[in-house]
């Protein structure tokens, strides 16, 4: 069983699950970060993508660019996140997390992969054939508007490493949120919402 598989419980995504993610993925020949990755599955997941066995290869030789055969050890990883991924956006306490470099790497590195992020997000949506945005409510649509602009933009560096700390986790947080939101719009209510 994966690093991944045994290791990313409670939404804490170690050093070591990242950076353990990134080079399966990378000797696989994926060009992608694992916040990219996640991001994609993220988009494809909240339009209903069927993801199950390996039907997540496709879309995702679609965001990388290039055509990759996963390993086995790869495959297994990439239906452990997605497993993982489709519980916690289903979750009523809205565990859902983005998968980010860690609190130690450089601020530099964190911002790139959250709009590595936020890019794989649009990406699965437009792969997943979500192109009227205007159905899914005012809410998700704005979001997924914002979505597109911090991932063109970043966030730009300011002299008060504080600032721009708060400033991420502001971001990261909205990201998180509004994921949320759009999976909730376009997926319909499930078993366990109440419907009056």
């Amino acid at each position: 069983m994966p690093l991944f598989a045994t290791h990313w419980r409670d939404q804490i995504v170690t050093k070591a699950v990242y950076d353990g993610l990134g080079d399966l993925f990378r000797s696989d020949g994926y060009d992608l970060d694992v916040a990219e990755i996640q991001g994609g599955l993220v988009g494809l997941i909240c339009a209903g993508a069927s993801l199950d066995g390996k039907n997540w290869v496709k879309p995702l030789n679609d965001l990388n660019g290039t055509p990759v055969e996963p390993t086995e050890s790869t495959a297994t990883a990439v239906g452990a996140l997605i497993e993982q991924t489709k519980s916690q956006l289903a979750d009523p306490a809205m565990s859902f997390q983005l998968m980010l470099p860690d609190d130690e790497t450089s601020i530099e590195s964190r911002t790139e992969a959250l709009a590595n992020w936020c890019n794989g997000f649009l990406s699965g949506l437009s792969l997943a054939g979500v192109t009227d945005l205007e159905s899914m409510g005012e809410d998700a649509v704005d979001f997924v508007r914002d979505l597109t602009q911090i991932a063109r933009a970043g966030l730009v560096a300011d002299a008060n490493l504080d600032a721009d700390e708060n400033a991420l986790f502001e971001i990261t947080e909205y990201a998180r949120v509004g994921s949320v939101l759009v999976y909730e719009t376009l997926r319909g209510p499930v078993e366990h919402d109440n419907i009056h």
